[in-house]
């Protein structure tokens, strides 16, 4: 089962902050197959946590070595990885494929590639939990339906938090918690709360007008 989280008006977080925000809880608790997470070692925890955000950040490295990031794993790893997040075909084009310079001084790749490369790191590491923070807000429309279709992917299976200001990317949610000003205004799946009515609904509508083609 998936638990998605919708933050429709966060205030800016780091990916430090939004782990922290696991383990340092002002009321409640936290539980993985039943278990406190305070329970657990903080080192075999967040090795279970994939983590892909809308400012990602490539080393100066090669295409490999950024998906690879200090695994020890093989090319063809690397590449069935790739696959699975249809990346393979555009890294595939480089002028040297895997081994193509990216970071700062190498390859300039546009936001949307860069997040895809963020997704195959996240294949790779195979984790159980998935934290998506923001992937999509700083891409277009057809950008973003790319993008959402390799996240699909990796959601299979997987229990997804998703803090996301587009509706497009959470509706699917098992539930999804609306907040405000770090307030929680409402919480039900995509269907509640339509029916509702409320801020979840007129964001909706929102979203939804700015697809809408110019006349």
């Amino acid at each position: 089962m998936n638990l998605l989280q919708s933050s429709l008006m966060p205030s800016e977080n780091t990916n430090q902050k939004n782990q922290q925000a696991l383990f340092h809880l002002w009321k409640g608790e936290v539980l993985l197959d039943g278990e406190n997470i305070k329970n657990l070692k903080l080192e075999w925890l967040m090795s279970q946590i994939g983590l892909v955000t809308q400012e990602p950040t490539l080393l100066s490295l090669s295409i490999k070595d950024n998906i690879a990031y200090g695994r020890d794993v093989t090319s063809l790893q690397i590449e069935d990885a790739a696959k699975t997040d249809h990346a393979h075909t555009f890294i595939s084009l480089l002028e040297k494929g895997y081994d193509t310079h990216a970071g700062r001084v190498g390859l300039s790749l546009t936001e949307e590639y860069k997040i895809r490369l963020l997704v195959v790191r996240a294949v790779l590491s195979n984790p159980c939990i998935l934290l998506l923070d923001e992937v999509t807000g700083g891409l277009d429309f057809e950008a973003e339906r790319s993008v959402q279709e390799a996240l699909d992917l990796l959601m299979l299976g997987r229990s997804t938090i998703i803090i996301a200001r587009r509706i497009s990317l959470i509706k699917n949610a098992d539930f999804i918690a609306v907040m405000q000003k770090g307030q929680l205004m409402e919480i039900g799946t995509h269907d509640e709360l339509i029916a509702s009515d409320g801020l979840y609904a007129e964001l909706l509508r929102c979203e939804e007008a700015v697809k809408l083609p110019k006349r």
